[in-house]
């Protein structure tokens, strides 16, 4: 990397409602417990992972892994508007036509960017931060122009689990919520499930987790509350 790209991180867990979601892809709200109570009523902690970017100082152009495993990889602008159009719900033509509006002058950049959050109480569950992001450079002055396809994923875990995500953001210089810009944060929240067809003590094989509800051929087991 490059002089100065910074990276803050913030790992919290705290108690929200998963009706209150923003994004929940993966949520099945059809999954009843054993009283019959709708799983999405359950209050559940949520882990957000957040990082902010500032490329002032970050040569463009190549693969860039940084010292905090995060990473920038080239992709083709042929992709950067593929996910323009699923992100703005248009078509790929009418992607191309805003993208054909682009600045002339200078370079445009594109980015899939990743960076892998453990879980703190559990090390052997890991969540993925992902967006892509579009860079503008012209001498040694570059900025962000525009970031899409912000989200997040379950990427290991020591049992079968799912990674349910509540909500995805990104948050251009602290609050201003606008691009171009030098610097931006980005932030995803969600927590993990377990399913075990057997009652697992949770204190020995998955530390971290708590039972939460069982659907009656399944046991279900959440990440606990913690702040950091």
């Amino acid at each position: 990397m490059i002089k100065r790209f910074l990276v803050s991180l913030l790992l919290c867990l705290a108690l929200t409602f998963s009706a209150s979601v923003g994004i929940a892809a993966q949520n099945d709200s059809s999954v009843m417990n054993a009283n019959g109570v709708n799983s999405n009523n359950i209050i559940k902690p949520q882990l957000t992972v957040q990082t902010k970017i500032d490329i002032s100082n970050v040569k463009l152009g190549e693969r860039i892994v940084l010292p905090d495993g995060s990473v920038l990889t080239p992709i083709s602008k042929e992709e950067y508007i593929s996910k323009l159009a699923k992100e703005k719900n248009i078509s790929l033509q009418e992607a191309y036509k805003i993208e054909s509006n682009t600045i002339a002058a200078g370079s445009i950049y594109y980015y899939n960017y990743t960076k892998t959050f453990s879980y703190p109480k559990n090390s052997g569950f890991k969540a993925e931060l992902v967006a892509t992001l579009k860079l503008y450079s012209q001498g040694s002055f570059r900025q962000i122009e525009d970031v899409v396809a912000i989200g997040s994923k379950g990427v290991s875990g020591t049992h079968t689990f799912r990674w349910i995500q509540i909500s995805a953001y990104s948050d251009p210089q602290m609050g201003s919520s606008k691009f171009p810009t030098t610097s931006v944060t980005l932030g995803a929240n969600g927590y993990f499930e377990v399913l075990s067809q057997d009652s697992i003590n949770t204190s020995v094989e998955l530390p971290g987790f708590s039972f939460s509800y069982s659907t009656g051929n399944e046991y279900i087991y959440i990440i606990q509350i913690l702040c950091l």
